[in-house]
């Protein structure tokens, strides 16, 4: 997968609610949104192209990804949670903004802290659990992600909710660019695995500066003394949304985590010493991230179609159009599941080639899990247009 498993803007649109606020200048937002979410992917696939070249061996890219992928799962969790939350208070009553913002970041700040602090504090213990003590390290400089990625959320939710979707386009461009540089200028300054996450770990910190600077400028002239929602009203929103992002993300992002611990454990149980079977493990760890990169492409072309049925499915029962909005779903599936197959089978047909394409060598090793993987892929997007349905239509605990 990339770097991060959603875009600020697949996280408001994936699972949102039927409250969720709908554009009026809806033309040239959806242009510049799309433009941004094009960034995003290309910058994520570049990352994850250059790293094997800059890196010394796959062991390396294997660290990283294996951090990498339990972070990630956090991140987009507090992401998409935080995003839709934020937006639908703002957009529910503009003139309370400041006092929404003062409310997000509060509560981002204290959840981001908890889950940032206690990352760093478990990471010598989750380490263990894989099997690979070098990753402590690695996971207590990502830690430093979670609390900016949870602040920065925030500020997107706020000019999302005031319908600044030029705006937010701009701040997830920069976000994107942030990252990719940062994390492209870690590895090659020769740092290996811990140069790219704390490269990470600074454009992460970057942007969540920058994001503050924009949404104060933004909230600049607006009223004050509006009340804030309550926190427990806050909260019961939020949950159930990232109730389903973390069972989303779970299933997007653990088995890189399987694979790390479970190719350890056969190689300890085969007598090799700890740390080469650490290193064994990152090893494959390396050469499966290589296949998911092209594995996830279906995924990330046909995504697209779930933001559509996520608008089109609440709308359907308020124009008393009960056939609406089955057709619709009926028609994206069908749409979905044809252009999934049209890009998964080639790839994997010529997994050897594409994987040979676009890494050196040794990463042929991949070849067989992308075949295995580029379908898997058709089935999993298929679940999540399944589940952005049922977010769409007010579920998302059913959807979890």
């Amino acid at each position: 997968m990339t770097e991060d498993a959603e875009s600020p803007r697949e996280a408001r649109d994936a699972g949102a609610g039927p409250d969720a606020p709908l554009p009026s200048n809806s033309g040239r937002g959806v242009v510049a949104i799309a433009g941004a979410k094009i960034w995003f992917v290309l910058t994520s696939y570049a990352t994850q192209l250059a790293l094997p070249r800059l890196f010394d061996s796959p062991e390396v890219f294997g660290r990283y990804a294996a951090t990498l992928a339990g972070v990630s799962m956090l991140n987009n969790v507090l992401i998409a949670a935080t995003i839709q939350t934020v937006s639908k208070h703002v957009s529910e009553r503009e003139e309370a903004a400041r006092a929404v913002a003062r409310r997000a970041i509060g509560v981002q700040l204290a959840l981001g802290a908890a889950l940032a602090g206690s990352l760093f504090a478990l990471a010598p213990a989750l380490a263990a659990f894989l099997l690979d003590a070098t990753l402590a390290p690695l996971l207590r400089v990502a830690a430093a992600v979670v609390l900016f990625y949870a602040v920065y959320a925030s500020f997107v939710g706020l000019l999302n909710g005031r319908q600044r979707f030029g705006l937010q386009a701009r701040l997830d461009a920069s976000f994107s660019t942030f990252r990719t540089v940062g994390i492209l200028g870690g590895a090659a300054a020769g740092l290996g695995a811990f140069g790219a996450v704390a490269g990470w770990a600074t454009a992460a910190g970057a942007i969540a500066v920058l994001g503050g600077v924009v949404a104060f400028r933004e909230l600049r002239g607006s009223p004050r003394g509006a009340e804030a929602p309550s926190l427990r009203r806050w909260l019961a929103f939020l949950a159930p949304i990232g109730l389903y992002h973390l069972c989303l993300n779970g299933l997007l992002l653990l088995d890189v985590q399987v694979l790390k611990r479970t190719a350890a454990e056969l190689a300890l149980a085969a007598g090799t010493a700890p740390t080469e079977a650490a290193a064994q493990a990152s090893e494959l760890v390396g050469f499966y991230r290589a296949a998911q990169t092209f594995a996830t492409v279906p995924y990330q072309l046909v995504l697209a179609a779930t933001l559509v049925v996520s608008r089109g499915v609440p709308r359907a029962p308020a124009r008393a159009d009960a056939v609406a909005a089955p057709a619709a779903v009926r028609t994206t599936f069908r749409f979905a599941l044809l252009a999934l197959l049209a890009i998964a089978a080639p790839v994997a047909g010529a997994a050897d080639g594409v994987l040979r394409i676009a890494y050196p060598e040794p990463y042929l090793a991949g070849s067989d899990a992308l075949v295995v993987l580029a379908f898997a892929m058709v089935a999993f997007t298929l679940f999540v247009i399944a589940a952005t349905v049922l977010g769409g239509a007010g579920q998302p605990t059913r959807a979890a």
